[in-house]
């Protein structure tokens, strides 16, 4: 028994129009990127760009590159109001 296929079944018929991702028709809407690739290869940039800004100042507020702790950063530019010079 032989199959038989219809000429004229399409598959966006029963799914619809395709739709993009709300950020990358955002981008693309806007003209920042000319297809969905360029706008892809954007927010790849900006995620790595954040993350590693977020990690830098991760590890400078925990000081883990190499900053000074607490213990060694010079305290003798602390002044209070009677070290100060006397005004004329």
């Amino acid at each position: 028994m032989p199959v038989q296929f219809e000429d004229n079944f399409k598959s966006r018929k029963i799914l619809g129009n395709p739709v993009k991702p709300g950020m990358v028709g955002f981008l693309v809407k806007k003209g920042i990127a000319k297809n969905e690739k360029q706008a892809g290869i954007i927010l790849i940039t900006v995620l790595i760009t954040t993350l590693l800004a977020s990690l830098f100042f991760i590890s400078n507020t925990f000081n883990l590159i190499g900053g000074t702790s607490d213990a060694e950063v010079d305290r003798s530019s602390d002044r209070t109001v009677t070290d100060l010079p006397k005004l004329r």
